[in-house]
């Protein structure tokens, strides 16, 4: 089904002429607002600006605008700051301008970098030609330059251009400063930057190649604002949200799951063609198997678009592709509708290949393009954002897994992929091309330590009970009785599974440690007279990323934090912001979107545990789960130093272990937000609810922020925004949820930008709240009122108040990282009596305080 686009050309340039003029006016008018605003204080030098985006909503709510400081009528590099205009006046300013000194020379660029491009591709050993690149259009070979004064380290502005490109036949996305005169490269940045899942862990691998589906000089229609008529129904089997991935839920059939606010057309029409595959306005998902950002197969609906695909999860992922690819569009598409509705709108420089004249400056041609089991690599999934008007690339992998133990028999067992660790340094070679094959038998006795009593072992494979003795010696005992193979397992189910290690040089068979719960499946088999036969052989097995819909939701989230902050495209890059807080974005969003219904803050969340080969209360593939509570998770703001890790090629930014941070410090707002107006985990329809409400100010700060952000700005924009939308209502319950983690009125953020680790090394936390927000209810903290010191503590530690009146004594408890009291003592603090830990080992613990008027908590370090 096609739009009659021929028939709404007049009407459509005749709209946008008038929106175009009315938008002229408007900026004209909000220009003069911030002029007059800079006036007030001419200290800083060259406050000149271009406006670059403007985000307009409705009147209550303001405008929120993006600008570029100039010096004459040139942008400075990275000096981009968003102003928020309400009742004609200025109410927030993200104040990134620069001050310079007033004699910097103005001069004509003397080097042609379209002429000479290839030098700059050779100095820097770039791959291909001039002829491999061009200056025009929005194809994946195209080189975005322009000139720019770039800051240097001595302060004075040099006049440069900044190009931005996707090196040939690689996965880099550059950012390049090269001197407008002489054509020498004075800086270059790697953008592409992968949003690797495992903690503490790094990689540059396969990100984006822009490309543009349609025509640029495609003309934009807008028939009428009722387009009912034109959508297709269509149904998809899918795990629909708030299902985080298969470990929480069965794929439904859902019909129509779009918001007609958000894709009047559909899911499957771009306004130019309705789509029998996972294809439309907003996204694109399909197979990249070879890693070639190629489009690939995508999952058919046929005429009746019914995407409804057989999955069995026991079977290899090439049995359910289709369902797969759905499940990807689905949660794609998912994304767009819910978070349209909160500002991610084409004003917002969202993601769909037709505006429908809607947004500034009428940029479409950008859906997400999707690529389920991506070939370029393994356990990852990534999403990078261009410019608006090119299409981001969400990039899905495989997450590939070993086992050594599988089953024949019983039928119920066949299938199972337990965990398990096997022989590293004695005993036979492990099984790698042929198994190992034989039924077990429980050896008597269970630990195998002493001489086996068991009458027939020969040829079998001995289930043993780990502990009491060394590995080896249990293997010797088992060989010695003509066992083939060992299976160990744990005895407890907190014990971990560990490769074992042994010296028994005359151990010649092979074999397993698994944990209790598989033990004691075996087990039990056997004991009810079951024959249990397995293979010991080593086997992979891969898991789909695209069936993880918090992944997913991760992912596209990247793609909202950077279109929402300054310039919408590279305002989010760690070589100039330390403590960008990219990844806690994602992970909070991801979060919110999976929420069960009966949620509560007591109930901690983690997330990616079935990518991670978990079970649904696995501990997922963050430093610890996400809850307000202490004694779950006590990170705080200082936890974020000494965040870099060693990449092999120099030390980078972990920008996991930054965002997780952060990301806790969002999930604690959100429950307060929810026990104050009410919790949902609908908020695509429940936006009053507390839920609803935080994710609202979470996106209008996004915006307020401005280039660059760190902890303090994202909360600054956090407590502007509430500003904003809710007359500051929420003012004090923001500052005391970021202060309880580190954020308060004094921290400081230190270097954002320079040599690690020193500048990732300097963040000081404080706990202190404004005046009108100070102690004297349940959720103060730890503050300059009150302190523990000193701490790190050794034999003691006092309780300092500062002139907090305490009636009576105080109860405190002190908790170990599992949640375990392990102590609680009852002290006076006029008598300034300390509170003993001679008891406790080093470590970090959580200490609170109970008493009449005042309750506090913080974390206690012991270091002996």
């Amino acid at each position: 089904m096609k739009l009659n686009i021929k028939n709404t050309i007049r009407v459509t340039v005749a709209v946008i002429s008038l929106m175009a003029g009315s938008y002229a006016n408007a900026q004209s008018s909000e220009r003069q607002i911030i002029e007059n605003y800079l006036a007030k204080d001419r200290k800083t030098f060259g406050k000149t600006f271009d406006i670059i985006h403007t985000s307009q909503r409705k009147s209550s709510e303001g405008t929120i605008i993006n600008i570029q400081q100039t010096y004459k009528g040139v942008p400075i590099y990275g000096a981009i700051s968003s102003v928020l205009i309400r009742d004609n006046a200025l109410k927030y300013i993200s104040d990134n301008f620069m001050s310079f000194p007033e004699n910097v020379s103005v001069s004509k660029p003397s080097f042609d970098i379209r002429k000479d491009f290839s030098a700059v591709l050779s100095s820097e050993k770039l791959n291909g030609n001039s002829n491999d690149y061009n200056f025009e259009g929005r194809k994946s070979n195209t080189v975005v330059s322009k000139l720019v004064y770039f800051p240097t380290k001595k302060g004075d502005l040099q006049l440069s251009y900044v190009l931005n490109f996707f090196e040939k036949g690689t996965n880099n996305y550059w950012d390049i400063i090269v001197d407008a005169n002489t054509g020498k490269v004075i800086e270059k940045t790697n953008l592409t930057v992968s949003c690797q899942f495992h903690d503490h862990k790094y990689s540059t691998e396969h990100l984006l190649d822009v490309v543009s589906h349609k025509s640029g000089d495609k003309t934009i229609s807008k028939k009428s604002d009722n387009y009912s008529s034109l959508v297709d129904n269509a149904s998809y089997r899918v795990y629909a949200f708030p299902i985080e991935s298969p470990n929480f839920g069965q794929r439904t059939l859902e019909t129509n799951p779009w918001f007609s606010d958000a894709s009047p057309l559909g899911w499957q029409n771009d306004g130019d063609e309705s789509y029998n595959i996972t294809r439309g306005n907003n996204a694109y998902a399909y197979l990249d198997l070879n890693g070639s950002n190629a489009f690939g197969a995508s999952a058919n609906g046929g005429s009746q678009k019914l995407f409804d695909f057989p999955l069995d999860l026991s079977k290899t992922v090439d049995t359910y592709t289709d369902a797969a690819i759905t499940n990807l569009f689905y949660v794609t598409n998912k994304m767009h509708d819910i978070f349209y509705r909160y500002g991610f709108d084409e004003a917002g420089r969202n993601f769909q290949s037709n505006n429908f004249g809607k947004g500034e400056p009428f940029t479409d041609f950008d859906p997400v393009l999707s690529e389920s089991r991506d070939g370029a690599s393994l356990n990852n999934a990534n999403f990078a954002t261009p410019q608006d008007g090119f299409s981001p690339r969400m990039q899905m992998y495989l997450w590939r897994y070993g086992y050594l133990l599988s089953y024949n028999s019983p039928s119920d067992l066949v299938g199972r992929k337990p965990e398990s660790g096997y022989n590293v340094d004695f005993g036979g070679t492990f099984p790698v091309n042929s198994p190992l094959t034989a039924d077990v038998a429980i050896a008597t006795p269970a630990d195998g330590c002493t001489n086996l009593t068991n009458a027939y072992l020969t040829g079998k494979i001995a289930l043993i009970q780990r502990g009491a003795c060394n590995f080896d010696i249990k293997f010797k005992k088992a060989q010695d009785k003509g066992a083939k193979g060992v299976i160990i397992y744990n005895p407890t189910p907190s014990q971990a599974i560990i490769n074992m290690s042994g010296t028994d040089g005359s151990v010649t068979i092979p074999g397993v440690l698994i944990n209790n719960e598989e033990g004691e499946l075996i087990k039990s088999k056997i004991e009810n007279g079951t024959t249990v036969n397995v293979n010991l052989k080593y086997n992979t097995f891969d898991i789909d990323g695209s069936l993880d819909n918090g992944v997913i939701a991760h992912e596209y989230t990247h793609g909202i934090s950077t279109r929402s902050t300054g310039n919408g495209y590279s305002c989010l890059n760690t070589a100039y912001a330390n403590e960008q807080m990219g990844e806690g974005w994602s992970d909070f969003f991801a979060l919110m979107v999976t929420n069960k219904a009966d949620a509560t803050a007591a109930q901690p969340r983690s997330t990616g545990s079935f990518v991670a080969n978990q079970k649904a209360d696995g501990p997922g593939i963050r430093p610890a789960k996400y809850s307000p509570d202490f004694s779950i998770n006590d990170y705080t703001y200082a936890d974020t130093n000494g965040k870099y890790i060693d990449t092999g090629s120099g030390l980078a930014v972990d920008v996991h272990g930054v965002g997780f941070i952060w990301a806790t410090m969002l999930w604690d707002l959100h429950w307060k937000f929810a026990e104050k107006y009410g919790f949902s985990n609908d908020i695509a329809n429940n936006p009053d609810s507390g839920s609803g409400k935080v994710m609202k100010v979470v996106m209008e700060a996004l915006k307020l922020q401005g280039c660059y952000p760190n902890f303090v700005s994202g909360r600054d924009a956090i407590l502007a925004a509430d500003a904003n939308l809710n007359n500051g209502e929420n003012k004090c319950m923001i500052w005391n949820t970021f202060a309880r983690r580190g954020l308060g009125v004094n921290a400081k953020t230190g270097l954002t930008r320079g040599t690690l680790p020193n500048a990732i090394s300097d963040q000081v936390e404080d706990f202190t709240v404004p005046s009108e927000c100070s102690l004297g209810t349940a959720d103060v903290v730890i503050s300059k009122k009150i302190a523990l010191y000193p701490n790190p503590a050794n034999k003691e530690v006092f309780i300092k108040t500062n002139g907090v009146k305490i009636l009576g004594k105080l109860r405190v408890s002190i908790f170990d990282l599992s949640g375990k009291k392990i102590d609680e003592q009852i002290i006076d603090i006029d008598a300034n009596q300390p509170v003993n830990i001679t008891g406790l080992s080093n470590g970090v613990y959580l200490l609170s305080g109970d008493g009449i008027g005042l309750n506090f908590s913080s974390k206690l370090i012991i270091n002996k």
